[in-house]
């Protein structure tokens, strides 16, 4: 189940099925702070297939990739190409920029 609060998705992870029940590809962009938070979620629940991180910062996504059993891809089109579901993590003003481009790619 998702719910739109305050401009924000709200996840909750029990209630949450794949498509069809075939597990999701998620892509999680950024990879500071509040990423890890996302990524610790992601990473163990039972829904979600594979991680990928995408961080302009590389170093900062592969550590995060490793903590996580994710992997990491170096630009976000890559990342959009290959996922079901996307969070967009990074920085407040890059919101917008990745929202257009996650929405486009379909």
């Amino acid at each position: 189940m998702c719910e739109l609060w305050a401009g924000r998705t709200i996840f909750y992870p029990a209630s949450v099925e794949a498509p069809e029940g075939v597990p999701l590809r998620v892509g999680l962009i950024g990879a500071g702070r509040i990423a890890s938070i996302h990524a610790e979620t992601l990473a163990g629940h039972p829904v979600v297939e594979t991680l990928t991180i995408f961080d302009p910062i590389r170093e900062v996504a592969e550590r995060l990739a490793s903590q996580n059993g994710a992997t990491v891809v170096d630009s976000d089109d890559r990342l959009l190409g290959g996922a079901d579901a996307v969070v967009i993590a990074s920085p407040t003003d890059t919101h917008v920029e990745y929202l257009i481009e996650a929405a486009e790619a379909g």
